[in-house]
């Protein structure tokens, strides 16, 4: 009964077969949709809703990363704060012809087609039309972006970079490129590129080569050129920021708050390693402190007489100082008064204390500081060291800047005072390696070293850092302008250290050669100074 059954099942199976003749097709979806502006090949995203877009079909690892970005959610954060916003705007909260290689002046993507497909800022915004190289991918179609930005913000506006968006202000504020292009980080220095040395050009001094210092193996535009000082850029938007990630905050490429130099974005160029701390040996004429401005602030540089310490005053503490450098270099300042309305600077000028014009509005250059001939109080904005939570006032900041300076300055001129402003405290012989002669002008007690001991004492090729040597890095790198790559802050970024660097090598000068006129006046000074940086340090101490 049982195998009667089974066949009943069987042949009814069999029937069923004969009667129809049903085929599953499989049907291969493209990855990309036809594109709302066919004119020019946007694709924009394949779904709205999810914030997929066309490129990361294939391109997943960047899709992945850069949907958590506020490139990725530009058009909600636009509509939700400006509900009528006009078209200008929207123009740079979508994929249109803002950012890429579709002239500036020519109407495409969202700004063409008003189409969902073209919401936030998305891939194509930077690196353009994508329907061409979707249907075909090959090596010659490859969209791709741009690092370079125009340092002139007339050019910059139209240019196929950060900048055409990124420079366009609708209030009271200037735009990121027109701070930017103000400041040091917006400057190549040609001769560097010129000579093409890898441990300035091309680690620090151009933008192509920080990014292949630094790892990034992202393609663009320009990043197989040979640098040349006609085409070189120096630290543009992308170098610091990542378009992609939001793995930090501000889309930085590493964190600002890692008291670590080797994580740290600021301390990744200004603290180059090595050039902190006077080193025996060299093989040329000693060029000095270089980019010592990390090691200054984690109290970390210089030279020590005996056992090298580590004096690392409140600027460089995050625990005060969260941010570290960007503390106090990276601010947004509101600034009310002077014919302007919460006007606010966006704080990529990367100064502490920046210059005001007349109507208050923090701009670029150098002016007067506190305690030079002909400053007004009120010529510079110190809110930023007050934001960074150090300072409970501008006034304050600027009262201490002051006071730091005027020490600085006196231990900085019993040591070395460059007279004739030339940076060099002696003539040195590349042949022997060793001094030839001293600056003729110059004072201080490295000036006064005797000529029989001068030529051991200035012996760059022994092998060994000699207490005039190593007072003589300590001053380059922090007393004014006697070295144009030193630290620069003017003591600032640390008192304590900078304090207790000078007045050690103020007395291992005099131990080392008895006969250098010291007044009594002038050791009071360097005695009441170790006193007073001694009791601060055991101030912190007791505070940790």
């Amino acid at each position: 009964m049982t195998g009667l059954r089974w066949c009943a099942i069987a042949l009814s199976a069999l029937a069923l077969g004969a009667c129809t003749n049903e085929k599953i097709v499989f049907r291969t979806r493209p990855n990309f949709n036809p594109p709302a502006d066919s004119l020019h090949g946007f694709l924009g995203y394949f779904d709205a809703a999810s914030k997929q877009t066309t490129c990361g079909n294939c391109h997943v690892e960047k899709q992945a990363t850069w949907k958590f970005t506020k490139h990725a959610s530009a058009w909600a954060n636009q509509v939700a704060a400006v509900p009528n916003a006009p078209a200008s705007c929207k123009g740079c909260h979508t994929v249109s012809q803002f950012g890429n290689a579709v002239p500036d002046s020519v109407p495409a993507g969202y700004a063409r087609v008003p189409d969902s497909s073209y919401f936030d800022v998305q891939c194509e915004s930077c690196h353009g039309p994508g329907f061409e190289h979707a249907q075909a991918p090959n090596l010659s179609n490859i969209p791709l972006a741009r690092v370079s930005v125009p340092r002139d913000t007339v050019v910059a506006l139209t240019s196929p970079t950060c900048a055409a968006c990124h420079n366009r202000t609708g209030g009271p504020a200037p735009s990121f490129v027109e701070e930017w292009s103000q400041s040091a980080h917006s400057r190549v220095v040609p001769e560097l590129v010129a000579e093409g040395i890898p441990s300035c050009s091309l680690n620090c001094h151009e933008g192509r080569g920080v990014l292949r210092a630094w790892g990034v193996q992202t393609n663009y535009v320009e990043k197989n050129d040979v640098v040349t000082p006609a085409n070189a850029f120096a630290q543009t938007c992308a170098v610091c920021h990542d378009p992609h990630s939001n793995a930090n905050d501000g889309q930085l490429r590493w964190p600002i708050d890692d008291p670590n130099p080797e994580n740290n974005l600021c301390m990744k160029c200004h603290l180059r390693a090595g050039r902190d701390v006077p080193s025996a040996g060299t093989s040329s004429a000693p060029r000095g402190p270089h980019a010592a401005q990390g090691g200054v602030l984690l109290g970390t540089a210089g030279w020590w007489p005996q056992l090298r310490d580590t004096v690392r005053a409140t600027h460089g503490n995050p625990a005060v100082n969260a941010r570290l450098c960007a503390g106090c270099h990276v601010n947004a300042i509101t600034v009310q008064g002077g014919g302007l309305v919460n006007f606010t600077s966006v704080g990529h000028l990367f100064k502490a204390d920046p210059c005001l014009d007349a109507s208050g509005k923090p701009i670029g250059g150098d002016c007067a500081r506190p305690g030079d001939p002909g400053y007004v109080s009120g010529s510079r904005a110190f809110t930023g060291c007050q934001k960074a939570g150090c300072h409970n006032s501008a006034v304050q900041a600027e009262d201490a800047f002051q006071a730091n300076r005027a020490v600085v300055a006196v231990l900085s001129d019993i040591l070395w005072k460059d007279v004739d402003g030339d940076l060099n405290l002696l003539t040195y012989n590349t042949t022997t390696k060793r001094w030839a002669s001293f600056d003729a002008g110059d004072t201080g007690l490295l000036t006064q070293i005797a000529d029989t001991d001068a030529v051991n004492a200035f012996n760059y090729g022994d092998g060994l850092v000699s207490a005039a040597e190593g007072s003589h890095f300590n001053v380059r790198m922090l007393g004014e302008d006697r070295y144009g790559q030193g630290d620069g802050s003017f003591g600032a970024h640390n008192p304590l250290l900078t304090a207790t660097l000078l007045t050690n090598s103020i007395n291992a000068l005099k131990a080392q050669y008895p006969y250098l006129p010291v007044p009594p006046a002038v050791q009071a000074l360097v005695d009441r100074t170790m006193q007073r940086v001694a009791q601060a340090r055991a101030a912190q101490a007791g505070n940790r």
